[in-house]
């Protein structure tokens, strides 16, 4: 979250991470085979549990444990909240189809996301975008129009987003994990793959995720600017004007300066 606290599972227990401090998560024994996904800046946190034979989702809020099902549903798994308590999620009713309903829940109402593919919304910022996944392909849903999601350089699964529209992800997922190279898409839309998995990002751009067996902290101190794409030469007669562009990685936001030799050019 946006203090810096994240969540994570161990040894089949919650527990939540800030400043080198791991500290279990206070479920009751009803929380059987449970998995903290998400939690926002009030440390409310999210996640799934499987109390008999169907998996369910729940939220932690002020010592108080409350289930989530889908009405009508067989499974619900649950991911991501915010700071208005709006939670996303997925549900099935049917096992051996393989189908996935992405939905967002908001004060007892469920809004769903999509039908016939699988779709999961993994994640909710605070200006209430969406992001997760449908049959392989991320999307990001923002103010009632869905935008594709895709990564020039692997498979994309977008599993978080930060209030400066920030997206971070990786190559898969399945209710258990995720796979492969991470990424992370800058609010201008450009990409950078990032080695690991990632889960989650912050308005710091701090980024959570794995590494194997491990979780991991990025801090966005450790993700120096470096150009990518220069900008291509051009032959101009005087007079005529010019459109440069470049390309650039790291940590977004990133910030442009260009010069005329050595002398800052004023407005680029």
């Amino acid at each position: 979250n946006n203090a810096g606290v994240a969540v994570g599972n161990a040894n089949g227990n919650c527990f939540t991470y800030s400043n080198g401090a791991v500290t279990l998560v206070n479920l009751p024994a009803a929380a059987t085979g449970a998995i903290c996904y998400g939690i926002n800046d009030a440390g409310d946190i999210v996640g799934t549990y499987l109390p008999a034979s169907t998996y369910r989702g729940f939220l932690f809020s002020q010592g108080v444990f409350s289930s989530i099902a889908v009405p009508g549903a067989l499974d619900t798994f649950v991911f991501g909240i915010n700071n208005g308590k709006r939670i996303t999620g997925s549900y099935e009713t049917n096992r051996l189809s393989g189908v996935q309903t992405g939905f967002v829940l908001n004060n007892g109402a469920y809004t769903f996301i999509g039908s016939g593919l699988s779709y999961y919304a993994l994640a909710i910022n605070n200006l209430n975008q969406v992001v997760g996944y449908n049959g392989g392909v991320g999307f990001l849903l923002s103010g009632g129009s869905s935008t594709t999601i895709t990564n020039p350089n692997a498979t994309t699964t977008p599993a978080g987003i930060n209030d400066n529209t920030i997206i971070v992800g990786n190559g898969g997922f399945n209710c258990c994990g995720m796979s492969g190279p991470g990424f992370l898409q800058s609010s201008n839309g450009s990409f950078t793959t990032l080695p690991y998995p990632a889960w989650g990002i912050n308005n710091a751009g701090q980024i959570s995720g794995t590494s194997g067996s491990s979780g991991y902290i990025a801090d966005p101190s450790g993700c120096a600017p470096a150009i990518s794409v220069q900008p291509a030469s051009q032959t101009l007669t005087s007079g005529q004007s010019a459109d440069l562009s470049v390309t650039a990685t790291g940590t977004a936001p990133l910030q442009y300066q260009w010069y005329s030799g050595s002398v800052p050019i004023s407005g680029a």
